[in-house]
């Protein structure tokens, strides 16, 4: 309570940009981690991480103290956990299932637009921004290798990747968000453009990661 309550809510957003931008990876190597630090509202499993964190820092009236200093340590414990489930070299990352959950990913992103992604602490635009950082910069890793088997394909995700950074860069609100028609748009095209990308490099397209 008092001061220590703004601060818990800046550890929040950092916490929740660093894990939005390291989504798509998440979902693909630590799943049931995934599901303990991400904690979504509809999941009857879920009883705990970022998203619940979230509504007992945010909403009105706040959860009482023991609650937020029971989901923090588990959400620590959890945290803990995520970077040597990350780094586990026992586990494979599939080409085929990495790009076809980013365009599921991306698909999820656009319906970020009408704020649900964050009821109570306002920061869906910024969940907006952190998912298509991450995917970015995992898209630019692979990009020569899909820029030699068809450079036209390479240079429209390119081309959608910036256009939709552009649209959302300094948001301060989804209301702020102009044209958000255009921006599910793209946003589709965008995820049609990854799953061409699997067939450009002659990958058989396989079932997304549940990201919904």
């Amino acid at each position: 309570a008092g001061p220590e309550l703004p601060a818990a809510r800046g550890y929040w957003q950092v916490a929740r940009g660093s894990y939005d931008q390291a989504s798509t990876v998440c979902l693909l190597l630590a799943p049931t981690l995934d599901l303990r630090l991400d904690g979504r509202f509809d999941n009857p499993l879920a009883l705990g991480g970022l998203r619940q964190l979230e509504r007992a820092l945010f909403a009105q009236p706040r959860a009482d103290d023991a609650t937020l200093q029971q989901l923090a340590q588990a959400f620590r414990d959890d945290s803990l956990q995520l970077p040597g489930a990350l780094s586990d070299t026992r586990q494979t990352l599939d080409p085929a299932q990495l790009l076809t959950t980013m365009s599921a990913v991306v698909a999820v992103v656009g319906t970020k637009a009408d704020g649900s992604d964050s009821p109570y602490a306002g920061t869906a635009h910024l969940a907006i921004q952190n998912n298509l950082s991450g995917l970015q910069h995992m898209y630019t890793v692979l990009s020569p290798l899909i820029r030699a088997a068809d450079a036209a394909l390479d240079a429209q995700v390119l081309d959608l990747f910036a256009a939709l950074q552009q649209q959302v860069a300094g948001l301060s609100t989804v209301d702020a968000l102009v044209d958000k028609v255009l921006f599910l748009r793209r946003c589709a095209e965008l995820s049609q453009a990854l799953l061409r990308v699997n067939t450009a490099l002659g990958l058989i397209a396989t079932a997304a990661v549940d990201v919904t």
